[in-house]
């Protein structure tokens, strides 16, 4: 899915949903990440560039406080799989949510 990275935000969006959830897990998964993540947005001159990641991971239910409340459930990544800039075109994110 789709990760996102930056300044108060660590966000994932599994593709074709349109949850979008906070990413906690274990440490040198989510240093990864971040490294990628900001290693992309310093070529890009610009903050919260997305990456394509797939990793193992738990979904969790949504966070009673903190800034994980905001969204609709909380990504436990236990392992980073494979970190691409390409998104593929089968990766889309639907703003659509059947609740």
């Amino acid at each position: 899915g789709r990760y996102t990275w930056g300044h108060e935000v660590r966000t994932f969006q599994a593709c074709g949903s349109g949850e979008t959830h906070w990413v906690s897990g274990a440490p040198a998964a989510l240093a990864s990440l971040r490294e990628h993540a900001k290693a992309l947005a310093d070529r890009h001159k610009t903050a919260y560039q997305t990456l394509y990641v797939e990793a193992r991971a738990k979904f969790k239910p949504r966070a009673e406080d903190g800034l994980a409340a905001s969204y609709d459930g909380t990504l436990a990544i236990d392992e980073v799989l494979d970190v691409n800039e390409q998104i593929p075109a089968a990766c889309t994110f639907s703003d659509v949510v059947d609740r």
